[in-house]
């Protein structure tokens, strides 16, 4: 879906997957934890609906996935979490390193 309708036309043909995960998308999707329990259990319902194939073509279209898998931050990424903490500011580094201003 996004290489075609961001990548000009002579670039899409030298695009080539390196490696696939699956129909389901590595990417979370994430609310507000000051959501009610009733809105986000609506929330997770309508987009578990988007499975069903009457239904999965919005979820191919919209989404470039073929399912949607509800999870929790400890089954999504297991451990990484406390890794991930450890490199807050890093972003901040990096963009400092190559900011041709200083």
């Amino acid at each position: 879906i996004a290489p075609k309708k961001y990548i000009e036309l002579e670039y899409q043909s030298k695009l080539r997957p390196v490696t696939t995960i699956g129909p389901v998308p590595l990417q979370v999707i994430i609310v507000n934890s000051n959501m009610t329990e009733f809105t986000r259990d609506a929330l997770v319902d309508a987009l578990i609906e988007l499975n069903y194939d009457e239904n999965n073509s919005i979820l191919q279209d919209l989404y470039g996935a073929e399912a949607l898998v509800p999870t929790t931050t400890t089954m999504h990424i297991g451990d990484c979490g406390t890794y991930i903490d450890a490199l807050t500011g890093l972003d901040q580094l990096i963009l400092d390193k190559y900011d041709k201003s200083k």
